[in-house]
């Protein structure tokens, strides 16, 4: 009997494993999509800087005077310090959309796999002559994982509802 529960423990962990690892893999497609999606930002950014000084150069070249040429110079700031402002706002804005869509997805994916742990802890506990008590504690210590990480699950939404 003992060997059919652990076996049955067993297929009920690797189901588990299973739906972790896609969970994982739908996870490194939103961080690789993420990193895409920054990489187009920095590259946008970079070339909109260079077209920007490069124009600001050619109207301080072509300046006739001091005033103009600070006025030029002020322009220039202004229009880096703008799409500084819009760089930082679509990094941030892409950043917590990753971080919104990861969190659910690794959580409930997590939850799922603890609650098969669980339940193949409790069945191989109960077959076990002695250490039932360490098995109970590890079970114990594994709701308390569980807890934290829906607690940093929640992170994310909660800086989203302080944004708005």
């Amino acid at each position: 009997m003992s060997e059919k529960l652990n076996f049955a423990s067993l297929a009920s962990l690797s189901q588990a494993n299973n739906a972790l690892a896609t969970s994982f893999l739908g996870a490194t497609q939103v961080y690789f999509d993420t990193i895409q999606n920054l990489a187009e930002l920095n590259f946008g950014a970079v070339r909109q800087m260079l077209e920007d000084e490069a124009a600001g150069y050619k109207q301080l070249l072509g300046s006739t005077s001091v005033q103009q040429a600070v006025d030029i110079q002020t322009g220039l700031a202004h229009t880096l310090l703008k799409n500084g402002t819009a760089y930082a706002q679509a990094a941030y804005e892409l950043t917590t959309t990753a971080a919104g869509e990861l969190a659910p997805v690794m959580q409930s994916q997590y939850v799922e796999w603890q609650a098969a742990v669980e339940d193949g802890a409790r069945q191989t506990a109960a077959t076990l002559p002695f250490g039932k008590d360490l098995a109970l504690a590890a079970i114990k210590q594994g709701g308390a994982l569980t807890q934290s990480l829906q607690q940093v699950a929640a992170m994310p939404k909660a800086a989203a509802k302080s944004k708005k």
